[in-house]
């Protein structure tokens, strides 16, 4: 199976994927970690919103985005940091629903539950996040959904299968883990994609 991982971070989402797998990550920090971690994936530092526009999507099976959620927060609107990016999450929904609309690639796009009301209604949610795809995904619980976010470091590298050596105790590493999704969700999402029983919406 060929897929494409973008806005990759450090990976947490393809811990149990298999493949061949092309990674898209626009911060060179980060793509170095995912690159200790996933030594044998092609990986391009690059923005992925220019990457899509710029390749042939078809040669891929399965395509997953993870825009930055930062902006769509609600505790950065606590802060004051109120203005969501809508084109790296709306924006990209809408170019797969158009450009994949008669391809049989397989894409879904995670971000948080926003603090505002979605601008367009997710396909389906699981443990803190909302997805929007051409497929269906059957509810799951997750084991882990309402202790992430009073995790520590090393607690979440346990967790993710990640070397805490790799990560200073700052705010900033703490955030790359948190970002991460949980890696049983996706291998779950990935699954689910290509059962007999997933079908285009």
């Amino acid at each position: 199976m060929k897929i494409l991982n973008l806005f990759a971070g450090i990976g947490g989402n393809r811990k149990l994927w298999t493949g061949d797998i092309t990674a898209v990550e626009i911060d060179l920090e980060i793509a170095l970690i995912y690159q200790k971690y996933f030594p044998h994936d092609s990986i391009f530092i690059q923005d992925a919103l220019i990457f899509v526009q710029e390749i042939d999507l078809e040669k891929y099976d399965f395509i997953w985005a993870s825009p930055s959620c930062i902006s769509h927060t609600m505790l950065q609107m606590t802060r004051g940091y109120n203005i969501p990016d809508l084109t790296s999450l709306y924006g990209l929904i809408m170019f797969f629903r158009f450009k994949l609309q008669n391809s049989n690639i397989k894409w879904v796009v995670e971000n948080v539950r926003p603090w505002y009301k979605p601008l367009i209604q997710p396909s389906f949610s699981l443990d803190r996040h909302y997805y929007w795809s051409n497929f269906q995904v059957p509810f799951k619980k997750v084991l882990f959904e309402n202790k992430w976010n009073n995790m520590s470091i090393n607690q979440l590298c346990e967790l993710l299968g990640y070397n805490k050596e790799d990560f200073d105790n700052t705010l900033h590493d703490r955030q790359l883990l948190r970002n991460c999704v949980y890696p049983e969700t996706s291998k779950y999402i990935l699954d689910s994609a290509f059962q007999d029983n997933a079908t285009n919406k």
